[in-house]
């Protein structure tokens, strides 16, 4: 896909949508002379290599396109509707509003391209013989968290993701980035109003994907993430950022910041879990500088209730609506009861949506 430091060529072989990799050095038996070098050893493909190797992969996947890129595809097939690309759309963005809609559509299919990319890569690098790809790990999930920050600074200037196709792309996108609108300057946002109120550190009991984590970590905070099922290893999934496996069915949970380990009780069979939470309370100094981050946290389950509970600090980060989509009743009672809010953070929103960012503070 792209040359490799070193002069090593890296090979990626797809047929239909399964890779496989292999990178010859220079000077191995494989390319033709006598010792030095390995065959198998794969490149580390970060920084303009990284970029590099996705251009290529996005022209060879014109024709072949991965397993994301074709649900989507087929989405706006049904709704009569057709990836942009090439002088076709060109000629077609003769309007201002048209081109800007085309310019949303492109930065979507970019994301889904690059996950489509980065899943291929990463099976193939370590089905290859070489150290696991941390560093190719870290340097896909700085360029995916780029990417996000792009579709959401273009469908800013659409004034928000166009309706005729956003259920379909926020269908899409959710399942391998996230739910909300949320990019790298809310983030940033965000975390400086965390670090005003004492926070230094978040916890994030329903990470999925990692996104978010990884924008708060860019952002200058200390983050730990945790999932009972991390979006990763969930077919159509992604993590752009480590996150723990912690399930519910584990007696004691190691709590945020080093302080002290708490039970936790069982969820309901089936539902996301918050785990890797400290129970609430505790008035040590590292759970007072550590936040709760709930985004997106289901209706249909008492997981968001169950963290909140469970959780020592004093700082609590809500990316959702008032219930309708996000929470369970119990959750926003609890808030409502306990909690003052003491931030509130405007979000772009898909069409129908009613989410922001807003931050609460534990009631003396």
């Amino acid at each position: 896909v792209a040359a490799a430091p070193g002069g090593a060529r890296p090979e990626v072989r797809c047929e239909g949508r399964a890779c496989s990799a292999t990178a010859t050095a220079p000077g191995s038996a494989a390319a033709g002379s006598e010792g030095g070098g390995s065959a198998g050893t794969v490149p580390k493909l970060v920084g303009a290599e990284l970029d590099e190797a996705f251009r290529g992969y996005q022209k060879f996947a014109r024709g072949t396109p991965g397993p994301r890129v074709c649900s989507f595809d087929e989405a706006l097939r049904r709704r009569g509707l057709s990836r942009p690309g090439g002088e076709e759309a060109d000629a077609q963005a003769s309007a201002k509003d048209l081109a800007d809609e085309l310019a949303c559509l492109k930065a979507a299919f970019d994301l889904l391209d690059f996950a489509d990319f980065a899943t291929a890569m990463l099976r193939a690098l370590e089905e290859a013989e070489s150290a696991r790809p941390e560093d190719v790990r870290e340097a896909m999930g700085e360029k995916a968290a780029r990417l996000y920050e792009h579709f959401v600074f273009i469908a800013r200037g659409c004034g928000g993701v166009p309706a005729a196709w956003a259920s379909a792309c926020r269908n899409a996108l959710a399942p391998c980035f996230a739910f909300p609108l949320l990019g790298g300057s809310e983030a940033a946002a965000l975390a400086a109003q965390l670090r005003s109120l004492g926070a230094l550190r978040v916890v994030d009991p329903m990470a999925g994907t990692g996104l978010h984590a990884r924008l708060l970590h860019t952002a200058g905070l200390e983050v730990r993430a945790s999932d009972v099922r991390p979006s990763e290893g969930i077919a159509g999934g992604a993590g752009w950022w480590p996150v723990d496996v912690r399930r519910t069915e584990e007696a004691l949970v190691a709590s945020p910041a080093g302080t002290s380990a708490h039970a936790v009780a069982d969820c309901d069979a089936g539902a996301d879990c918050a785990d890797g939470v400290a129970a609430g309370g505790d008035t040590s100094a590292a759970a007072a500088a550590t936040a709760l981050l709930l985004s997106w946290p289901p209706s249909s389950s008492p997981a968001g209730l169950l963290a909140l509970r469970r959780f020592g600090g004093g700082l609590v980060v809500l990316i959702g609506d008032r219930g309708r989509w996000t929470g369970c009743q119990g959750l926003h009672e609890e808030l409502a009861q306990h909690w003052e809010e003491v931030w509130r953070l405007d979000i772009l929103r898909w069409p129908r949506m009613e989410d922001d960012v807003r931050v609460f503070r534990r009631r003396r």
